[in-house]
């Protein structure tokens, strides 16, 4: 499947530890395979919780608890039409003997036999573990974190990933959730990818042909959720997740999917909602995640909301996705054309508005906004060799001689990203920080009102993380990248895009650190992990400086 980020790279460059066991570890062990026939990497857990379990979205008294009951994985789920009571405990300590929550919840054909406990009444800042059980099994016993309380001061410690493409790689970055024991982690999106069917060349290959239907979207959920790396950060500590592009459709904007220009099939108006639908609905099946407004019952689901972790982090959790504008048009996508169209946006209005609202209001050190696709633009100069420039061009849209212009990030929403950050410099917002994921590739960048003016003042900080396992730049590229963008990119500070991996936040109320930590073999499931770079934000001092 060819996408922007495989053609910006292409065109710029021309066991894991399991926390317990479950009641039937001496029956089948974490890491046996079920079925000899899944792909390298995949080992399920015991029936019914195949799948494993996991945590999100914490509060300081309370957080999501996850599991699915799914028999048969890689068959629909295999749980009947049946509802399944499951019971579920929440303790103090690993054995579960101290117990501080229980209760039992049905979990529904409806919704793919998933299950969402809010566990309520819990203290902040404090470790849980937490266990469900159902139909006589125990399944594997997970650790979760509440957030800290409001007047909390203490250092918060979070990892942000993105962009899993099981055939690409193994998944050795999430080892580094296990090791580390982050506060939380947050999937900036691209959990699944949706392209192609099963590649028998691959050791890592599809199971079953590209989704488009919720049977076959909960087939691609379960693939990925089998990973043994995956599965042990999901247990090791809560996630909070938004989506991105391939959770239903390579670059699709709101209602309008890749191909839109097919008038029938897949892509035909009235299929490419009930397929959106489909994928936002086995989206939420498979995430521990908390829904302002519940889950998808027609077509929309709404999932930007906010965390806040004592008076260091308000977290922002954004879409840009499915409340945007179309990509810009193939007859006028220039920056100075469609691109700054007013009436465009990326975010809607309301989301739009409540963002803005947030950064106004809030009351913790650190404004974090958790996006897919990069705020910051990357100006590309004129009079690239030939096979470069027609590459660029390729990116998402036709760039009719504007080959700087990715459409589908937010250089194609001008006017929102001008809304955003003149609201940041209006409002006089210090200490506003963006992660960002989507692009394969690491980069740190100042943002500002003028990215043409390279004495405009910085108003925030972008840090945006490499993939998990999706493919970046070849190797041996990154000089040539970073000679080719240093004379018309002064805001870009650090830009790096051969190696996978995780990005690790340690805030306190006066530093802000990220740590880009790399895969040194993403072709290795155990693989080891190195520092490729740190940076810090000081409180009150706009801008990043490299200090590793």
């Amino acid at each position: 499947m060819l996408s922007r980020r495989r053609f910006l790279h292409t065109g710029l460059a021309a066991g894991a530890l399991a926390l317990a066991t479950s009641s039937r570890a001496a029956d089948v062990a974490l890491g046996q395979a079920m079925d000899a026939s899944v792909p390298a990497g995949v080992a399920y857990d015991p029936a019914p919780f195949t799948l494993g379990v996991a945590s999100g979205d914490p509060l300081p008294g309370s957080v999501i608890l996850w599991t699915r009951i799914a028999p048969e994985p890689l068959r629909g789920g295999g749980a009947g039409e049946a509802p399944v009571e499951v019971a579920w405990v929440v303790a103090e300590d690993p054995r579960l003997r101290r117990v501080v929550a229980s209760g039992t919840t049905t979990a529904r054909a409806d919704f793919g036999h998933s299950v969402h406990v809010d566990v309520t009444g819990l203290e902040p800042a404090t470790v849980y573990f937490y266990a469900f059980t159902a139909l006589g099994r125990r399944s594997r016993i997970g650790r979760t974190r509440t957030a800290p309380a409001p007047g909390s001061t203490d250092e918060v410690s979070f990892a942000f990933v993105s962009c899993q493409a099981f055939d690409a790689a193994h998944y050795a970055a999430y080892r580094e959730v296990v090791r580390q024991r982050p506060d939380f982690v947050v999937h900036l999106g691209d959990y699944i990818y949706e392209g192609g069917g099963p590649d028998t060349s691959a050791e890592r290959a599809h199971v079953g042909a590209e989704p488009f239907d919720l049977a076959t979207y909960r087939t691609r959920y379960a693939l990925y959720k089998g990973d043994v790396n995956l599965k042990a950060a999901h247990a090791a500590a809560p996630f909070v997740v938004t989506w991105d592009d391939h959770e239903v459709d390579n670059n699709y904007r709101g209602l309008h999917p890749q191909d839109e220009n097919a008038a029938e099939g897949n892509d035909s108006p009235e299929a490419f909602s009930a397929r959106r639908q489909a994928a936002y609905q086995a989206y939420y099946e498979h995430m521990p995640i908390r829904l302002p407004a519940g889950p998808a019952v027609g077509g929309d689901m709404q999932i930007y909301r906010s965390l806040t972790f004592g008076d260091v982090i308000d977290l922002s959790i954004i879409d840009t996705r499915q409340h945007s504008s179309d990509q810009p048009s193939t007859e006028n996508p220039t920056v100075g054309g469609d691109a700054r169209d007013p009436s465009r946006t990326i975010l809607g209005e309301a989301q739009r508005a409540w963002l803005l609202d947030r950064l106004s209001s809030r009351s913790a050190a650190w404004s974090c906004i958790g996006n897919q696709v990069q705020v910051h633009p990357i100006n590309v100069p004129a009079g690239l060799p030939d096979v470069v420039d027609d590459l660029i061009a390729t990116i998402g849209v036709p760039l009719n001689g504007e080959p700087g212009l990715n459409g589908d990030s937010w250089d194609g929403f001008v006017a929102d990203r001008e809304r955003l950050l003149g609201h940041v410099a209006a409002e006089g917002i210090p200490d506003v920080v963006v992660i960002t994921g989507d692009i394969h590739s690491h980069w740190v960048a100042d943002l500002s009102t003028d990215f043409g003016d390279p004495t405009a003042p910085v108003v925030a900080t972008e840090f945006v993380g490499t993939s998990v396992s999706s493919d970046g730049l070849p190797a041996g590229t990154n000089a040539a990248v970073r000679a080719l963008l240093a004379p018309t990119n002064p805001h870009i500070r650090f830009v790096e895009g051969e190696q996978r991996g995780i990005a690790l936040v340690r805030a306190t109320p006066d530093r802000w650190r990220t740590t880009f930590r790399t895969v040194d073999d993403p072709q290795d499931p155990t693989s080891a992990m190195s520092t490729l770079a740190a940076w810090e934000v000081s409180r009150g001092q706009a801008g990043a400086v490299q200090v590793g």
